[in-house]
């Protein structure tokens, strides 16, 4: 969580520096529970401020906050994972982590080539790869189906 405070620190300095100046500090030390009731204050000041939400940058901060915030609270720690990445699952769920793009075989189902990749990653861009890596894994490729979900 003290990653993405500071990324939302920096993504908001320039033209909010009143706002990051009030946040509260976040150190490695705090136990989750103190660290997460920081974030959310943070988040809570961050959203109420007139300028802060409309920044791209910040916005997207706040969302891969309240990710680990969420995960914090399920698991009981925060991810140390700097290639992990808030990716969806659908319009409205999301997750922070990795994917696993991977190409099976059609009649038994066995994983003939496999990506992994940060959460934020869409399928698409790796059909082509998972193709070529499943032919060079001795696949007859004859078709494919995809998920090409953006």
């Amino acid at each position: 969580m003290i990653l993405r405070v500071s990324r939302l620190r920096h993504s908001l300095d320039v033209l909010c520096k009143d706002l990051v100046d009030s946040f509260p500090m976040i150190s490695k030390d705090m136990s989750v529970e103190d660290a997460v009731a920081a974030c959310q204050g943070i988040i809570k000041l961050v959203r109420t401020h007139n300028m802060a939400m409309d920044i791209p940058a910040a916005k997207n901060c706040v969302e891969l906050l309240e990710e680990a915030i969420d995960d914090a609270l399920t698991r009981g720690y925060v991810s140390k994972d700097k290639d992990a990445r808030g990716g969806h699952k659908s319009v409205k769920k999301t997750f922070f982590g990795t994917k696993e793009h991977m190409a099976l075989e059609s009649e038994t189902g066995l994983v003939c080539a496999a990506v992994v990749t940060s959460g934020e990653k869409t399928d698409d861009k790796y059909v082509e790869s998972l193709v070529d890596n499943s032919r060079t894994n001795g696949v007859d490729v004859n078709g494919v189906i995809a998920d090409l979900s953006l």
